[in-house]
């Protein structure tokens, strides 16, 4: 999924899992581009104490990407930081779903 392609429904997304997981970092995970996504607070966290960069603001939504391999990084920098979770959203391609993907939620 590109979620740059539909987002309002990311942002949704994005929302609800921020109100279902409080004080947890949200992140997508883009298989089509072998990186990872957050956007609005945790874009901003991101790129204020991670060293991410902005990519654009989207209707004033702060937007953030980052290679694969700078995960590891990030986690080390985020376990060290007391009660923050970090949530990896992961599309999964179902054939028989009706939307076509479901969300798979890992927890860090």
């Amino acid at each position: 999924m590109n979620y740059l392609t539909n987002l309002e429904e990311f942002v949704n997304t994005y929302e609800y899992l921020k109100q279902k997981y409080k004080g947890s970092l949200i992140i997508f995970r883009s298989e089509e581009e072998d990186c990872y996504e957050t956007i609005s607070r945790d874009a901003d966290f991101f790129i204020k104490y991670l060293g991410s960069h902005l990519i654009k603001a989207v209707n004033g939504v702060s937007w953030t990407a980052f290679p694969e391999g700078a995960l590891p990084d990030f986690k080390r920098k985020i376990a060290k930081l007391d009660s923050i979770r970090l949530v990896i959203v992961q599309e999964i391609k179902e054939k028989d779903l009706e939307k076509g993907f479901q969300l798979s939620l890992n927890f860090l």
